[in-house]
């Protein structure tokens, strides 16, 4: 007869206890956490600013992150990762965040840093009249586009 699983059985009682930084923190103090550790390893050259979806984060907030980032002379990619361009296309096409995007895109040309929206699009119908409005304004400010399509959950193309 089989005995019922017990907890530890799963992860054995000699699982270390994690400190999450992320849930103990404020988001400005993990961001300083972040430009500080980017700042002491100059072999980080590309990064990737998701946190979930950077849509989700206000633009005034995420403008400010961007800056700091390019104000740290080894990082030379950063790519903003989105469902939202596809998902949400008309958070894009505010006027405040078109022009926080062109603010950003311009320090990066100067600074030879490529900025790029990373995004994710299931099927080619998604790619409606406003998601290619939306990716077509990026690009006009300065923002290249990166996609990610996936036809199944084991492969993926980039």
């Amino acid at each position: 007869m089989l005995r019922p699983l017990h907890p530890h059985d799963l992860v054995g009682n000699s699982t270390p206890l994690i400190d999450k930084h992320k849930l103990s923190l404020k988001p400005v103090d993990r961001q300083d956490q972040m430009i500080d550790y980017l700042k002491r390893t100059p072999g980080v050259r590309d990064v990737v600013v998701s946190g979930g979806d950077v849509a989700n984060v206000p633009w005034p907030q995420l403008e400010s992150f961007l800056m700091r980032l390019l104000d740290i002379d080894t990082v030379r990619d950063i790519r903003l990762a989105t469902k939202a361009l596809a998902g949400l296309p008309q958070h894009w096409l505010q006027p405040r965040v078109v022009e926080g995007l062109e603010r950003v895109a311009r320090t990066a040309s100067r600074r030879g840093v490529n900025l790029a929206i990373h995004t994710h699009v299931n099927h080619a119908q998604s790619v409606t009249p406003l998601v290619a409005e939306a990716a077509r304004t990026a690009l006009e400010v300065g923002v290249r586009g990166k996609r990610t399509s996936c036809r199944t959950t084991s492969t993926c193309a980039t």
